[in-house]
């Protein structure tokens, strides 16, 4: 949410956000605690919010992500989650009974490789990962042209957070 704030307000940016998990205005509530008015940016047109459920993922989602970016000559995006998209869409990119982790895989890379065709955007993709890997599909890793690692931990009772650039 900061990314987008920051782009539309000190840079004159404008941002999209695609949430697959969580609805928008969820998103800006969050938002209102860290005193970011998501509603006057998006009233201007700086910033625009997308959920996207489950039930509405289709083939041509990534496709149609790209031509609203593409409409409003979006400068960022964030797309919210690379590990609930990688849980619900394979089975709208291919049969039920053929869902297997190589497709998985094939669809996030085909997914973030599209992306990549956004050359005027920069897009951040948030994802999940577990203990001792970089992601959960264990590919988008390789296609990103940078990795983030951002982690909460507990040390001897006390808890920190760590921002560790992994590529």
């Amino acid at each position: 949410l900061e990314y987008l704030y920051n782009g539309a307000k000190n840079f004159n940016e404008k941002g999209l956000y695609v949430s697959f998990e969580e609805n928008v205005d969820n998103l800006k509530k969050q938002a209102l605690q860290f005193g970011w008015d998501m509603d006057s940016l998006e009233k201007k047109g700086m910033i625009k919010f997308i959920s996207i459920s489950a039930t509405e993922v289709s083939s041509n989602t990534i496709k149609e992500l790209i031509e609203r970016v593409q409409k409003m000559k979006a400068r960022r995006l964030v797309i919210d989650s690379l590990s609930t998209l990688s849980f619900i869409t394979p089975a709208t990119y291919i049969s039920l009974n053929e869902i297997t982790d190589i497709t998985i895989k094939r669809f996030i890379y085909t997914f973030i490789n599209d992306l990549r065709k956004l050359k005027d955007t920069t897009t951040l993709l948030i994802s999940q990962t577990t203990e001792g890997n970089l992601s959960r599909d264990t590919v988008s890793e390789f296609i990103c042209d940078g990795v983030i690692y951002i982690s909460y931990e507990s040390l001897g009772g006390q808890f920190s957070r760590s921002l560790m650039v992994r590529k």
